[in-house]
C-alpha cells in the first residue's frame, strides 16, 4: 500500500490499533519513513510518561532541549520566551508550575508532564508526536494543552500526531492513521457524519461544542 501525503499544519490520530500504555514512539518514526520523509527526522515527541534529569532544575531540564535559549537561567527570563510565542494557552500551563528551580524528585508526575508539554511545544520542529496526553494530566490541563497544541501548529506550520483515547479534546484531527498486521499504514480521512450519530458526540456538544471529527477504534495488531 502507498503511503498518503501528510498535509501541514494538521491534526492526526495515531492508531496501532490496540491500547499499549508503553510508548509507541517506534511505530511514529516508522511512519515517517514509510512516508519517505527524508532524514534527519526532526521532530518534538510529549511522551506519555516522560523522565526528567533529577540533578538538574526544571527550568535546567527545559533549556537542555533547547540550546538556543541557553542564556534565559532565570524564570524571568523564560516567562518572556513563554510570553514571545503569543500562545495564551501555552502561558496558562506555564503558569501552573510554582517553581521552575525545584528539582524533578521534588514535584507531581502532574508537573512533570506539563514540563514536558512545556518543552515540546518550545521545539521548533516540523512534525509534533503526542503519545497518550491524557495521563497525568488534569481534564482541564489536557483541553487546555490541546488548545496550545493547535495554534503552536499554526504558528509554526507543524503537523500533529496524538495517540489519545480522549479524542473529545482534539477538534480538529482530520485523519486517522492505523497500522495493519503486516507493517504498513492505512490513512484515512475522519468521517464526520458518523461522528454526528455517536454517543461521542452527546459528550461532546454538552461539555466542548460541535466536533469536526469522529474517531474509529479498530483492534488490529501491529506487525
Amino acid at each position: 500500500m502507498s503511503p498518503s501525503k501528510i498535509f501541514s499544519p494538521n491534526v492526526y490520530f495515531f492508531d496501532v490499533g490496540h491500547y499499549n500504555p508503553a510508548s509507541e514512539l517506534k511505530s511514529f518514526v516508522t511512519y515517517l519513513k514509510y512516508q519517505k520523509i527524508p532524514a534527519p527526522l526532526i521532530f518534538s515527541h510529549i511522551e506519555s510518561e516522560g523522565k526528567l534529569i533529577n540533578k538538574m532544575t526544571l527550568l535546567e531540564n527545559i533549556l537542555l532541549a533547547l540550546p538556543t535559549l541557553s542564556k534565559s537561567n532565570t524564570s524571568e527570563d523564560f516567562l518572556h520566551i513563554i510570553k514571545k510565542t503569543n500562545n495564551e494557552s501555552l502561558l496558562c500551563l506555564y503558569n501552573q508550575i510554582t517553581d521552575f528551580h525545584a528539582y524533578p524528585e521534588n514535584v507531581t508526575c502532574n508537573t512533570i508532564k506539563l514540563i514536558q508539554i512545556i518543552k515540546g511545544l518550545l521545539i521548533k520542529s516540523k512534525y509534533i508526536f503526542v503519545d497518550l496526553p491524557e495521563l497525568n494530566l488534569m481534564d482541564h490541563q489536557l483541553s487546555t494543552f490541546a488548545q496550545a497544541l493547535e495554534l503552536n501548529a499554526k504558528l509554526f506550520h507543524q503537523t500533529i500526531f496524538v495517540r489519545t483515547n480522549l479524542k473529545i479534546h482534539f477538534k480538529n484531527a482530520t485523519q486517522i492513521i492505523q497500522r495493519l498486521p503486516d507493517g504498513t499504514f492505512i490513512q484515512n480521512q475522519i468521517n464526520v457524519q458518523s461522528f454526528k450519530s455517536s454517543m461521542e458526540n452527546e459528550l461532546a456538544v454538552k461539555n466542548e461544542g460541535y466536533l469536526k471529527f469522529f474517531y474509529t477504534h479498530q483492534k488490529n495488531q501491529a506487525a
